[in-house]
């Protein structure tokens, strides 16, 4: 069956884990991808990471030192379609892969870049690894803890953001290209994935520094928005997050007097300070008077929104993951029989595919001479373009002329679009006349819903819906996450608007999929955090290394992955869409969900075989996963993350540190977290000002960065050198800190984002530009509560 980039030769070199990410994701979606590997194959071979996100790919290894080496490398180069590099920007420019020598030698090849910490800015060569990356980006410090220190995630969620955010940018100057545009360079770092998933929390002013002060809860931001700890030790997440949903829950815990309690009055999001810890304590008593399956059988009946915390196991053995076919059984050549995700996107027309496992390097003389036959037969194969199109004028980005119809709301429905807006797209926000929920919560709505115009409808009369049609008969995208049921009632399903306009690729974004037995579950990001084994990942009981008396309880992940990364799939399912459809002519249905986005950031923990190793390691208070790769607090109370990685870069530190002077790099590497070497650390960091401590360790080889909280990113170098934040002036709240767009298009660049837009700010340019409306006609339609 025909694939979304059928006829495209890809070209990856060997270098992090959101490159072969970004690699696996275009190889499984018809690319032939050939990865590039250092003789002896890539150091990374055995480990669950190297063979989740290096399947479906050939494999070879060359000398990159070597002259004859990187003569293949650039012969390989010279078909390939796209060329992808995680190098820092020297290690880049030394072997032939910046965009000036990529070129000359391939005129028509697109070359994604991916340098962790971005081309730019005094960290620009530091070859960091994704924990580095994350400290600096945000996620360590702001994740929720009882003690207010930051907390490392054990999996690489800022590498799996940006590999999906590299597939997409790729793909996108590809559709780009091959409408008769140039073909470009994009970069996109590392740490742009980790600015990506905190879109809603990156933002700064004062108003909305006051709204976010408090207590931070690793169980939860709310008291019935939160993890709770049934009578049998087991845990579940309620999600009670609206009034009606902490009604029922009141009603059904036979305490209908907590509704008219003047201490709750503001539930479930303005109950604050003591009164929060009061209501918690009320709803968490009465759940440990019962099991975890009996609390689960009630809250379902009552329709409040709960989910079983489970481990990654129990979560790929479900069988809603089996019914969407996220559950697959491939063998490895080095590991055996594994189990590992499937395909998190689903394209209907052109479904994607997984060819096969992780493969060795082929190492035999002719390999490059098959490899080359090879790709020249696909690009003799390859489809022609059709229907190419001048794009507007004014509108930067490489999809610039798309029109996309935004019909969703809240995180996961709302981001895509906008990533789809900050590749060139236009997005008219399409709200009912109570508008987009999430509006309540200002500045998180301000993140997820940059650069769209907005036009408030009433779909459910005829007039309303008459004017949805004519503006998804002239687009090409249109997305929803709309509750089951809820688009035919509206008449926007599939098969009503596909025979409107057959050419238009539709994005459905679900809590848990179109199909399987918890198809109608509802769908929130913690809800499924809960299911995806996230929480259960993080709750330290996997450790032996913590201090006695350490707690052990699930962890609600701040950094909201079901949410961000279901946008982000979305935004490269449309993509995929479009880049099929120059090849078809004819559009699609696509979807994914929260519970799809659960594994697919989590891809390289969701592969299972026999002695695999404990990658449910983390922890509640977890500083670092060794004493060598850890926070550590300085004299001004700012927190540093620490990151030795070699013997030279141990000795600069025990010089510098006067710590462990009898202590090889071999020992000091397996110390743990908590250990005699983290003591005599922390001793020396304590008595040292952060700046200053930072220039000179940096200075000396030795990985080190800030471990940024929420606001103070919005002063670090490397983050404004690479220019990953904007203020942008909101007629409202005035001047706002935010997340600029993070693809950086060399040949067509994306325009300045724009604010959010307010309520309806658009309705009326929107009936007069697309749909040719006069005054009195929007006049009218207004006077009927049709449009506001």
């Amino acid at each position: 069956m025909a694939k979304a980039l059928d006829g495209v030769a890809v070209i990856e070199f060997a270098s992090h884990l959101a490159a072969a990410y970004a690699g696996m994701l275009t190889a499984e979606q018809g690319a032939r991808t050939i990865r590039i590997e250092p003789p002896g194959g890539d150091t990374g071979r055995g480990t669950p990471h190297f063979h989740a996100l290096n399947r479906s790919k050939q494999h070879v290894a060359l000398d990159l030192e070597s002259s004859a080496g990187l003569a293949n490398a650039h012969e390989l180069i010279a078909l390939a379609d796209v060329v992808i590099s995680g190098f820092v920007p020297s290690r880049q420019r030394a072997v032939g892969l910046d965009f000036a020598s990529v070129h000359a030698i391939n005129p028509r090849a697109v070359l994604l870049e991916m340098p962790p910490l971005g081309s730019k800015g005094p960290l620009a060569e530091l070859d960091a690894e994704n924990d580095v990356v994350e400290a600096i980006g945000g996620i360590t410090a702001n994740q929720w803890t009882v003690t207010g220190k930051p907390m490392v995630q054990t999996f690489p969620s800022a590498s799996y953001q940006a590999g999906m955010l590299g597939a997409a940018s790729a793909v996108a100057a590809l559709i780009k290209r091959d409408q008769g545009g140039p073909s470009q360079s994009v970069e996109v770092s590392i740490l742009a994935g980790a600015i990506l998933l905190q879109t809603g929390t990156i933002l700064r002013h004062e108003t909305m520094m006051r709204m976010f002060a408090g207590p931070a809860d690793p169980l939860g931001p709310l008291p019935i928005y939160r993890l709770f700890r049934a009578g049998d030790g087991k845990y579940l997440l309620l999600a009670a997050g609206n009034p009606r949903f902490w009604h029922r829950l009141a009603l059904l815990l036979e305490k209908p007097e907590l509704i008219s309690d003047p201490r709750f009055g503001k539930a479930p999001w303005g109950v604050l300070g003591e009164n929060r810890d009061i209501l918690r304590a009320i709803v968490g008593s009465e759940i440990e008077k019962g099991t975890r399956a009996e609390w689960l059988q009630r809250l379902e009946a009552a329709e409040l929104p709960c989910a079983p915390v489970k481990t990654r196991q129990e979560c790929m053995d479900d069988a809603q993951v089996r019914a969407l076919g996220l559950r697959r059984e491939l063998h490895d050549p080095i590991l055996g029989p594994t189990v590992q995700m499937g395909i998190p996107i689903k394209l209907y027309r052109t479904p994607g595919e997984i060819l096969h496992a992780a493969r060795t390097p082929d190492l035999d003389p002719g390999a490059i001479d098959r490899l080359l036959h090879q790709a020249r037969e696909r690009r003799a194969e390859a489809c022609p373009r059709v229907e190419p199109f001048t794009p507007q004028p004014n509108n930067g980005g490489p999809l610039a002329g798309t029109l996309v119809v935004d019909f969703s709301g809240y995180i996961a429905g709302a981001l895509g679009p906008m990533i789809l807006s900050h590749c060139g797209a236009t997005v008219l926000k399409i709200e009912h006349l109570d508008g987009d929920p999430f509006r309540t919560m200002a500045f998180g709505f301000m993140g997820w819903n940059q650069n769209k115009r907005a036009i408030a409808l009433d779909l459910r009369t005829p007039q309303g819906r008459e004017i949805a049609y004519s503006l998804i008969r002239k687009a090409d995208v249109l997305v929803e996450n709309m509750r089951a049921g809820r688009t035919h009632a509206l008449g926007i399903d599939y098969d009503t608007v596909a025979a409107i306009n057959p050419r238009l690729v539709y994005m459905t974004v679900t809590g848990f999929g179109t199909h399987g037995p918890e198809r109608d579950r509802p769908g929130f990001d913690p809800l499924a955090q809960a299911w995806g084994g996230v929480m259960a990942a993080h709750d330290g009981s996997g450790r032996n290394d913590l201090p006695p008396g350490s707690p052990v309880h699930p962890v609600y992940m701040a950094c909201a992955i079901g949410d961000y990364g279901a946008a982000m799939l979305s935004a490269l399912g449309c993509i995929l869409g479009l880049r099929a459809r120059q090849m078809t002519g004819v559009g699609q249905r696509c979807e994914t969900s929260l519970l799809h986005s659960a594994m697919a950031c989590q891809a390289g923990e969701y592969i299972f075989y026999s002695g695999r190793p404990n990658m449910e390691n983390g922890a509640p208070e977890l500083r670092g996963t060794s004493a060598l790769h850890r926070t550590y607090q300085c004299l001004d109370n700012r927190w540093i993350y620490l990151a030795v990685s070699s013997a030279d870069q141990w000795s600069a530190l025990k010089e510098t540190a006067a710590v462990a002077s009898g202590m090889p790099f071999a020992e000091a590497r397996l110390e743990g977290p908590e250990g005699p070497l983290v003591r005599q650390l922390e001793e020396f960091f304590v008595k040292e000002e952060s700046a200053p401590l930072l220039r000179r360790l940096v200075q000396m080889g030795i990985p080190v960065v800030p471990a940024h909280a929420m606001t103070a990113i919005f002063d670090d170098e490397q983050v404004i050198a690479n220019e990953l934040l904007i203020t942008l002036d909101d007629p409202k709240w005035g001047p706002v800190g935010q997340v600029n767009v993070q693809p950086k298009f060399s040949a067509t660049p994306a325009s300045p984002p724009r604010p959010g837009p307010a309520f309806g700010e658009h309705t009326d340019q929107i009936l007069r530009e697309y749909l040719g409306y006069d005054t009195d006609r929007i006049a009218s339609l207004r006077e009927q509560g049709i449009v506001k």
